[in-house]
């Protein structure tokens, strides 16, 4: 089992100092031994370590209490909390010394960079509620708050999201794309009720783009029977097959403990469990995949600059090998030149993986949605759009959400695999570029389609037109037999007479059956435009998931390709200047390859000992293989 810092005994804060150490002394050597190209890599990587962002996405139902445990948790009132109002955009709470708030409005064009403008600090929470979800022609996309808060001063950053009032609908597929971009997923409900049908479907799917999971049962001080409630959930999980904490919490019973600065109090809460696990479990683990990152490139890096002195020194030691260990370096420089060559094959396992997880993703959510909307038609031929139009349309938007999270899923573990057959071309531990890769996830396509409305000309006729309708059905038939007493003439007076009270009731029938047939003709209608709605709405989904989808796995293309070039150009650089000093180790005299010679010793014993460091460190934090 891989160890933590803090299981360790070791606090956040020595880590990252000791990782930043290190990290300057190898950006040391790397710049005293003419290597910028090194020393890029590790200016990426100190930024990356020295601002860490770990996201913990807040996810519930309505009125769960999601916006009061954010502001138990950051100590502050930063998110609108009121049983008339619902949070309607995300809002992202980071630590700062002083307050800020920052809106963000969407833009009509998806390639061009989102609006932002400052706010003053205390307007933050109008923007977040329904009633603001629009200033003027702009739409509010996302709040993001800074503030001081000792949960946050770690780089964590805990976003709200708004209520999906119920898990089925539409909305709930942005933040299903929003999970793989989370470290971590806090799911809110409250003990009013054990766990729905809908929130068990929710975190099974959520599981997979996010396992670091736990749950929070909000209210525990309105509702006295939560610990049953707490039974039943966690029974539910069993037969689910699911495993994530749950933390009852009441958020009235913390603020008034923070208030009076009650201990008592803060511990019937329950907040002190919640807020340890968030700090072990996810700020000490997410730090620890960071430092895994760090040593990776450390051990990298250090390993490229020894290689270079390593071939000088074997040169200087022992000259009259020194055409063997060229004919080695040869071989070296020849494999990287090839790595760093457009026509590598690492290139073209990128290329050819790409465009093979384009067109399997494409087909994925196609076929998809074509079983979708045979199950459509199938429904809708069974019922009356008019009646179940509302719930059908709910069913719908669910099932087409549902899809596209699969399919993104697809999407997603085709991207890391990819990574993955890409770095084998390098022979090296590359594990840290997964790590880091981020793929966009095509899921407010959803959040800009409508599926619209029935035509209300089409939709079934009242009483009035139903009367009408048998008027219309029997005057006919009464009107042919009336005309029969023409014929006839009077001396079949007293027959047609007779004939009558027949001639009602056969247009009392013939009424009946036109309103029968009118019935199943608008019936036939409503169906019909019910389907061409349901399958446009179909269409364009598919056409509009397939354009975000090849854009993301454009960006993965993009983000792999830079990062394995750079790795190539380090790796063919390393290569050039080990079989350069070792030839030109060749060409120096006796004295002068002894004098060369106890220089290159002193800078192999610098580089093994910075070497030896980086390895401790690693052990240090349980990294295998260190």
């Amino acid at each position: 089992m891989t160890s933590t810092p803090a299981q360790q005994g070791t606090t956040s804060q020595d880590i990252q100092a000791h990782a930043l150490h290190l990290l300057d002394l190898t950006k040391k050597a790397s710049t005293a031994y003419n290597r910028p190209d090194l020393t890029q890599r590790l200016n990426e990587t100190r930024r990356h370590v020295a601002d860490p962002t770990i996201r913990l996405m807040v996810v519930g139902e309505f009125k769960k209490g999601k916006s009061s445990l954010v502001n138990a948790l950051t100590l502050a009132e930063v998110c609108p909390v009121d049983d008339d109002i619902a949070t309607s955009v995300p809002t992202a709470i980071r630590h700062a010394e002083t307050p800020t708030a920052t809106v963000i409005y969407e833009t009509s064009d998806p390639e061009e960079e989102n609006e932002r403008q400052s706010i003053p600090f205390e307007q933050a929470a109008g923007f977040v509620m329904e009633t603001q979800r629009s200033a003027g022609s702009k739409r509010v996309r996302l709040v993001e708050i800074d503030l001081p808060s000792p949960l946050l001063q770690n780089g964590l950053t805990i976003i709200d999201t708004p209520g999906v009032g119920g898990l089925g609908s539409p909305n709930t597929s942005v933040t299903y794309g929003a999970l793989p971009m989370a470290d971590a997923l806090l799911f809110v409900t409250d003990a009013s009720q054990e766990f729905t049908k809908p929130e068990l479907d929710f975190l099974h799917t959520a599981q997979e783009f996010c396992p670091n999971i736990f749950c929070a049962l909000t209210k525990t001080d309105f509702f006295p029977e939560w610990r049953r409630i707490v039974e039943l959930d966690k029974s539910h999980f069993k037969r689910a097959e699911l495993a994530f904490p749950i933390f009852p919490v009441s958020s009235a019973l913390h603020r008034r403990a923070v208030q009076g600065d009650n201990l008592d109090l803060r511990t019937e809460s329950g907040y002190p469990p919640l807020v340890e696990h968030i700090k072990t479990e996810l700020i000490a683990k997410s730090q620890f995949v960071t430092l895994r990152s760090v040593v990776s490139d450390l051990i990298s890096v250090t390993q490229m600059i020894h290689s270079q002195f390593k071939a000088e020194h074997e040169a200087l030691a022992d000259p009259d090998k020194s055409a063997d260990l060229l004919s080695r370096l040869e071989g070296t420089k020849e494999k990287a030149d090839e790595l760093r060559s457009r026509l590598a094959r690492w290139q073209q396992t990128l290329s050819d993986g790409i465009q093979d997880l384009t067109s399997h993703v494409e087909f994925d959510l196609r076929h998809r949605m074509r079983n979708l909307t045979r199950l459509t038609d199938d429904a809708l031929d069974a019922s009356d759009p008019d009646e179940v139009w509302e719930e059908f349309s709910a069913w719908l938007q669910q099932q087409t959400a549902n899809q596209v999270v699969e399919n993104y899923a697809q999407l997603t573990k085709g991207a890391i695999e990819l990574a993955r057959r890409v770095t084998e071309h390098f022979h090296d531990d590359q594990d840290n570029i997964t790590d880091r890769l981020e793929i966009d996830a095509p899921s407010e396509a959803l959040a800009r389609i409508s599926l619209g409305e029935l035509d209300a000309s089409i939709r079934k006729f009242g009483a009035g037109g139903k009367v009408m309708t048998g008027l219309r059905g029997s005057y006919g038939t009464m009107l042919m037999f009336g005309m029969l007493g023409t014929y006839v003439g009077q001396m079949a007076h007293l027959a047609i007479g007779m004939i009558n009270p027949a001639t009602v009731l056969l247009g009392v029938f013939s009424g009946k059956k036109a309103i029968k047939d009118e019935k199943k003709r608008l019936l036939l209608q409503r169906q019909h435009q019910a389907k061409t709605t349901a399958h446009r709405y179909v269409d364009d989904v598919v056409f509009q998931v397939s354009s975000d989808s090849r854009a993301a796995l454009r960006q993965v293309q993009r983000t792999l390709r830079n990062e394995y070039q750079q790795r190539a150009d380090e790796l063919q650089k390393s290569a050039q200047e080990a079989y350069v000093t070792a030839q030109n180790a060749r060409k120096k005299n006796q004295n002068e390859c002894q004098h060369r010679l106890k220089e290159v010793e002193a800078e192999l014993k610098r580089i093994n000992t910075l070497r030896e460091m980086i390895l401790h460190f690693a052990k240090r934090l349980g990294v295998k293989g260190a």
